[in-house]
């Protein structure tokens, strides 16, 4: 993958109105990250600071958030594939 590199998971919190995807990607050259290829190896404590982060962050809009949990990478690649479809498709 060019642009993500590697999606160890996904995140899909909803508004109220809509499906907002959410895909956590790492770097592979960052040896910090290089043990992190599916979700279960992403410490828990980092997936919690991710999602209290994806829950707030909108507040500034005042907009409310409902997460529906992580979801591990094939599911964000899938999301990604379906993406640059979507894409091609309106660019024509």
């Amino acid at each position: 993958m060019n642009l993500f590199e590697l999606p160890p998971g996904n995140k899909p919190p909803t508004e109220i109105s809509c499906v907002d995807e959410k895909i956590l990607a790492v770097p592979l050259s960052d040896p910090a990250f290089e043990t992190y290829h599916r979700l279960d190896d992403v410490p828990p404590h980092f997936l919690r600071s991710m999602d209290h982060f994806f829950r707030i962050y909108k507040e500034l809009e005042n907009k409310e958030v409902t997460s529906m949990g992580w979801q591990d990478r094939w599911v964000a690649e899938k999301i990604i594939t379906g993406c640059i479809e979507a894409w091609r498709m309106k660019k024509g």
